[in-house]
């Protein structure tokens, strides 16, 4: 059997839902593609409690869709709320008894996250003898801090038969719980350049000319974005006389429900209430014409894996300062796209951002880098590592 006519099965807790619209967008985009290519079916199992509270999704969500091309089941699992890893075998239990009962035939597991979803899936890899792709999408590193969840994770990720990475510091860091670096890769993610592009800019281009300038930051009001630290770098420069708009795009977080608060008792305390706009989720083609409109996008995380949001400002030709975590430097491998600097360092970020914003960019050439991979070329990539898996 060619891999052509291998039969995927995308196993994901965190995938697009009618409950959750912007959840795991990159997932969807790669498996989408991929389906391109071979038959795709996609597990996203749903959660009885998001954090401490009862899922809105539990309720809402279908538990068999068609999202456009691919085939979604939302099987529902018994979550404990805190993180228990008794959590991989409930999650485990609950794509099994979806695969049974629906009689799905299936070749190969692609997993995304290592923790927890990656330990379920290996579970239900070694019981249906199935081969498993595994990908590190960065919450990982956090996770391989914890004695209990570093041996599971090391334990799925020995028995997967192809693991990607998304950035070299997770490649590092699965040849440094036991896998093969023949077995590992780096696919990073990959960008929709016929919906994030440069085309828009002009009028706004115009505008910075003037000296008014939109920096952006996009991300869940979560206290691992920085959002605190970028609002502190707008009020010193706005202190030293630059005129600045920030717009900060995502959605409360009910995993940290007082973050928003604080962020805005924040802006409240710095007197910017009329410089900073909470924009909440945007739609992707609201997000590429926010990024269109912008002078930079600056993106603060303590921790990242491959931001899609820097690659998809990139291609709308924005300038970026972003900290120096994840697969950052890969997307920013020049000082011609945008800057980095390391992350928590307050007063770099500022300095940064002084520099981005004075800077005469060539819009054009931030462009052509930020398209340069979109996801069909990670398709062809993945196509390879399944190829690999099913044939190993």
């Amino acid at each position: 059997m060619s891999s052509s006519n291998c039969k995927v099965l995308t196993f994901s807790t965190a995938f697009p839902n009618p409950s959750e619209p912007g959840l795991g967008i990159f997932v969807r985009a790669r498996a989408a593609e991929v389906s391109r290519e071979t038959p795709v079916i996609v597990a996203a199992p749903v959660a009885l409690f998001k954090g401490a509270s009862v899922s809105k999704a539990w309720k809402s969500v279908p538990r068999e869709r068609m999202d456009e091309s691919l085939l979604v089941y939302h099987p529902r699992w018994l979550n404990v709320p805190g993180g228990s890893p008794i959590n991989a075998l409930f999650l485990a239990i609950s794509v099994l008894w979806l695969i049974l009962r629906k009689g799905l035939n299936i070749d190969v597991i692609d997993a995304h996250f290592g923790y927890l979803d990656g330990v379920a899936a290996a579970l239900v890899s070694a019981i249906l003898r199935k081969p498993l792709i595994l990908t590190l999408r960065g919450s990982e590193v956090v996770h391989a801090k914890y004695r209990m969840r570093r041996m599971a994770m090391r334990w799925c990720l020995r028995r997967s038969s192809r693991v990607i990475a998304l950035s070299s510091e997770l490649r590092e860091l699965a040849i440094a719980l036991g896998v093969n670096e023949s077995a590992v890769t780096v696919i990073t993610n990959g960008v929709d350049s016929t919906l994030f592009s440069a085309r828009f800019r002009e009028p706004f281009e115009r505008r910075e000319r003037c000296g008014v300038h939109r920096i952006l930051a996009a991300g869940s009001l979560i206290r691992l974005k920085g959002h605190d630290r970028i609002i502190r770098a707008v009020a010193a420069l706005v202190a030293r006389g630059f005129d600045i708009v920030l717009v900060i795009a995502g959605s409360e977080s009910p995993s940290e429900p007082a973050c928003a608060m604080e962020l805005r008792e924040l802006v409240e305390a710095l007197s910017l209430t009329d410089r900073v706009l909470f924009a909440g989720r945007l739609s992707q083609p609201e997000l590429a014409a926010m990024m269109s409109a912008s002078s930079v996008l600056c993106l603060a995380s303590e921790r990242e894996g491959c931001p899609n949001v820097v690659r998809e400002a990139l291609a709308c030709g924005t300038p970026v300062v972003a900290t120096r975590v994840g697969a950052v430097p890969d997307l920013l491998p020049d000082e011609r796209y945008g800057l980095t600097v390391p992350a928590g360092d307050d007063a770099a970020l500022e300095a940064a951002l002084a520099t981005a914003l004075l800077r005469n960019w060539d819009h054009a050439e931030i462009a052509r880098w930020g398209a340069s991979r979109d996801w069909s070329a990670v398709a062809t990539d993945v196509m390879h590592e399944i190829q690999l898996a099913f044939g190993g």
